[in-house]
């Protein structure tokens, strides 16, 4: 039985310079593969068919490059939200930047879209998973004590020249539980913006399926949201706008009618909308250097 735990204690609760035995408990994960390294997660993916030997073989290729397989394997997708994320995967280039709808896609993501998001739908999707594991033994003994070696820095406080803000959670990979982080932790990249949609203290996986306006979100407290919102030009730029601590789903639309538009689903409810800017400008809300355009994410990779 292979079970991994929350960091629930937090590191608050313990002595740091204490020399005294403090015990803790951790309560166990229900999804313990969103910790597995990468290698262990990729030889676990189906391959013994032909068929599912050239979808693991297309995987590794294409969907490793810019992260390690824990990043998005860390979620689950159902067939319609894996193929979500290849329909905006195949429009980044190497850099992780978006280059747009029109852009002329990675061919062989375009090619096999639809083998590949059922293919992963099987592996991670919402039900019983075709991926065998066979990891490695855990450390025991004095590998296996609990050693603290790294702190926490406080958030910046909010002002006009903070990135992070104090009310903004991130993940830099200090908590275990969170699953792997994003390379550079939200600051640039496709891969790399962060949004708390569900206000549960932690980054939510979601994608902007620019083609039909659709946003896909993986609540981290469970359950798939899925949401129409904006046109097929628009760019995602979520953040919390109406300060409640939940991320709201957001649009920056550059050729409005009247110039740049901002149109804000509020999770307080209502739509907010707002023109600033020109068609030229590129959006940057205040919570956070979102990117232009691409999947919210901590899938983010």
């Amino acid at each position: 039985m292979t079970a991994t735990f929350e960091n629930s204690f937090g590191k608050g609760s313990v002595e740091l310079g204490s020399a005294a035995r403090q015990n803790f408990v951790l309560a166990p994960m229900p999804d313990w593969v969103g910790q597995l390294p990468g290698d262990e997660l990729l030889t676990a993916l189906p391959g013994e068919t032909p068929g599912d030997a050239r979808m693991k073989t297309l995987v590794r290729k294409n969907c490793t490059g810019c992260h390690t397989a824990s990043y998005p394997f860390q979620h689950r997708f159902d067939q319609a939200g894996w193929n979500a994320v290849l329909d905006l995967m195949k429009h980044v280039n190497v850099l992780g930047t978006y280059q747009g709808p029109d852009h002329k896609p990675n061919p062989t993501i375009e090619s096999h879209q639809a083998e590949l998001a059922a293919y992963l739908a099987r592996a991670r999707g919402p039900g019983e998973s075709t991926m065998k594991f066979n990891l490695r033994p855990r450390p025991s003994g004095e590998a296996a004590r609990v050693v603290f070696k790294e702190y926490d820095v406080p958030l910046e406080p909010d002002s006009s020249t903070a990135v992070v803000p104090s009310n903004v959670p991130t993940n830099d990979g200090s908590d275990w539980s969170l699953g792997t982080p994003s390379g550079t932790n939200g600051s640039a990249g496709v891969h790399d913006a962060q949004a708390d949609l569900d206000g549960d203290g932690k980054a939510d996986a979601a994608v902007f399926r620019p083609s039909t306006s659709t946003w896909y979100i993986s609540n981290s407290g469970g359950g798939t949201t899925i949401m129409q919102f904006g046109l097929t030009t628009d760019l995602p730029i979520p953040g919390d706008y109406d300060g409640d601590g939940k991320a709201d789903i957001a649009i920056y639309r550059p050729n409005g009618a009247n110039g740049a538009e901002w149109w804000i689903s509020k999770s307080t409810g209502g739509t907010f909308a707002t023109q600033f800017g020109a068609a030229t400008d590129k959006a940057v809300p205040a919570a956070r250097r979102y990117p232009p355009a691409g999947p919210v994410s901590d899938c983010t990779g």
